[in-house]
């Protein structure tokens, strides 16, 4: 009795459902009338849930910055289908050959990285370890006055070298490159012409409609050599391949493996590559709303940059440490070593988490004779907030994975 029931209740949805279904839909393509979506193709006309009071707001605010782009060994963007997005690269050495980093990638084959600490709001600690070239990549965010919205936000790299692993003919040197891309289009401006941070911290400066003008600044105590290249272009998934190749050609032209300090006209893409000998650290901050009346550019950077950064980066780790023991009361449980590793768990897990943009692929039924372009349908253009599987392999939503993901989260996030 039940199946009959179903089998006519889907009956009765079918003979009165004002929806096509996917044969109607192909017969009214043929006919040269304009198709319509099925269903499950089209929203469900109710508001979202992230459209809730309770979402919005400071709530909303606070989240707007991270380190949403978990496919890359560090990327940062916002929580916007346009963002202004940063990322670092970085020259790796294997088997004599140097390599550039940036995708997570397992045949990069590094002995270890990911988030050891990051409380999935505001601060993250990363080690990357790398045929004997040792990284450290630390996050912070802060939202103090004179910010634009969303705040501004601080990045602290250390890099440092396994002696008994790194041989000299590898160079007695780091290179990273750190840069901006605006999804936007919006035009970035290069600080100066030639870059000395002993004379300017400013590397570049530029204006949006969510954060207003901003500034990015760089800090060292080190001795640190500059170089740039500014980029125009349409696409952002490509960004190894646009430095790889501004790279083989200033060595091919100047027998130097450096960027070369120029810019395409109206770059949305500026690529700083920082060179300094082994061990070095730099923080790079960028401030927000620098348009705005009481905006203290300076003050701002200092708080986000050297002993400022360094006491408040201590403060995170430790309040990052009371909160994994408050939720999970591991040192009544376990030894120190296996707090560290759920530690890094939950690190992991939270510094996974990403924001993407854009249409889902649907398949078609495969029991029609669809055109290859027919194989498939868009749903509509949607925001995903989520953590996802893995950085490396599946590095976008999983529903079935999400609902894991989120048993932690919700732990963490109680107290």
């Amino acid at each position: 009795m039940i199946g009959t029931e179903r089998t006519t209740a889907r009956s009765r949805l079918r003979s009165s459902s004002p929806e096509p279904d996917a044969d109607s839909l192909h017969e009214s393509s043929d006919r040269g009338t304009e198709p319509r979506l099925p269903r499950v193709a089209t929203p469900f006309p109710a508001p979202k849930i992230m459209d809730l009071p309770q979402f919005q707001g400071e709530h909303k605010e606070s989240l707007y910055w991270g380190t949403y782009r978990p496919h890359l060994y560090l990327g940062i963007r916002a929580r916007t289908p346009q963002s202004l997005m940063a990322g670092l690269m970085w020259i790796g050495v294997k088997d004599g050959s140097n390599h550039l980093r940036h995708v997570c990638r397992h045949e990069d084959e590094l002995s270890a990285y990911g988030w050891i600490k990051h409380n999935g709001r505001d601060y993250g600690h990363q080690v990357l370890v790398d045929h004997g070239l040792i990284l450290t990549t630390e996050f912070l965010k802060s939202n103090g006055d004179g910010s634009g919205y969303g705040g501004d936000w601080a990045v602290r790299i250390d890099v440092q070298i396994d002696k008994s692993k790194w041989n000299e003919e590898f160079g007695k040197g780091g290179q990273l490159f750190f840069y901006l891309a605006d999804e936007g289009g919006n035009v970035l401006d290069v600080g100066r012409e030639k870059l000395n941070i002993r004379e300017s911290s400013l590397l570049a400066s530029g204006s949006r409609t969510d954060i207003g003008d901003w500034q990015l600044h760089l800090k060292s105590t080190d001795d640190l050599k500059l170089h740039y290249s500014g980029f125009h272009t349409p696409h952002f998934h490509n960004l190894s391949d646009l430095v790889e190749e501004k790279l083989a050609s200033q060595t091919r032209n100047h027998a130097q493996m450096q960027l070369s300090d120029s810019s395409d006209d109206s770059p949305n893409v500026l690529v700083f590559q920082i060179v300094g000998g082994f061990p070095f650290t730099t923080d790079i901050a960028l401030i927000s709303g620098t348009d705005s009346d009481n905006s203290s550019v300076e003050d701002r950077v200092n708080s986000l940059t050297g002993a400022s950064l360094s006491n408040e980066l201590k403060y995170k780790e430790q309040a990052f440490d009371e909160k994994i023991e408050k939720t999970f009361n591991l040192a009544e449980k376990v030894d120190s070593e296996s707090i560290s590793v759920g530690k890094a768990a939950v690190g992991n897990l939270l510094g996974g988490i990403g924001y993407f943009y854009g249409q889902s692929k649907i398949a078609q039924s495969r029991t029609l004779n669809h055109r290859e372009h027919d194989a498939y349908i868009s749903y509509w253009p949607a925001e995903l907030y989520t953590a996802v599987p893995c950085r490396p392999i599946f590095p976008r939503g999983f529903l079935w994975d999400e609902g894991f993901h989120q048993l932690v989260i919700w732990l963490v996030f109680q107290y």
